[in-house]
């Protein structure tokens, strides 16, 4: 009965040791593909922190070039609104400028009329005088005898 007894202690040994090569074999396989995916998740944490800093990298060189960009923008501004002053500044100097030629010319066709004014009353004034020089002198002559009585009017 011993020899049965081994041989079934056997036997149940036998199924334990393949029971277990199996779970082995299995929990083996399980290892395996669970260092392979963590391996493959390292150079994919690996990958993504060189994506990263390729993009913080881009992202640096994105905002130095729009501080570049608004720079030049503040300076093309800043360059038009001096030129804009300067444009005013110089329509004012011409409106004055217009200003100061309009009243110049009124002044001169007023100081024109005043002369020609002045001008019609001399000539009338030495129209009338040349006037009454004439006849004065007709009639100093006319009493001198040069002249026939019906030439000069009394």
């Amino acid at each position: 009965m011993c020899i049965f007894r081994q041989s079934a202690e056997l036997n149940k040994l036998r199924q334990d040791y393949a029971r277990l090569v199996n779970e082995l074999g299995e929990k083996s396989s399980k290892l395996q593909q669970e260092e392979l995916q963590k391996k493959n998740a390292e150079q994919a944490v690996a990958q993504l922190k060189v994506q990263q800093q390729e993009a913080e990298r881009r992202w640096e060189e994105i905002q130095a070039y729009l501080r570049k960009r608004t720079a030049e923008h503040e300076a093309a501004q800043q360059d038009v609104q001096n030129k804009l002053v300067a444009k005013d500044n110089e329509i004012q100097s011409l409106h004055s400028k217009l200003t100061d030629t309009m009243v110049s010319k009124q002044q001169l066709e007023q100081r024109m009329l005043q002369l020609m004014e002045a001008e019609q009353k001399r000539a009338s004034a030495e129209d009338s005088m040349q006037m009454q020089v004439q006849v004065l002198l007709l009639k100093y002559l006319k009493n001198l005898g040069f002249f026939s009585s019906y030439l000069v009017p009394t």
